[in-house]
C-alpha cells in the first residue's frame, strides 16, 4: 500500500477511504471481516472507505493493521 501522510492539519479522507479498500479488497477481505477485526461496526467502515466520515490517526493506523495482518 502506498504510504498515505495523516498530520492534524489536513486528512484527505476521501483519498485515504480509497487506498484503504483498494487494500482491503486486494487481499480478499470483506468488510465485515475488517470492521470485526477493528472493533468498529460494518456500516462505519464504509462510511470511511466512502469519505463520508473523518479518519483518526488511531483508526487508520488500527485498520491498515488489520488488513496488513500486522
Amino acid at each position: 500500500m502506498k504510504p498515505v501522510y495523516i498530520t492534524k492539519r489536513h486528512i484527505d479522507h476521501e483519498r485515504t477511504g480509497k487506498l484503504i479498500r483498494a487494500a482491503r479488497v486486494r487481499r480478499k477481505l470483506s468488510i465485515a471481516t475488517v470492521a470485526a477485526a477493528s472493533g468498529m461496526s460494518s456500516p462505519y467502515l464504509s462510511y470511511l472507505e466512502r469519505g463520508d466520515r473523518a479518519w483518526s490517526e488511531e483508526t487508520f493506523e488500527l485498520v491498515r493493521s488489520v488488513i496488513e495482518g500486522d
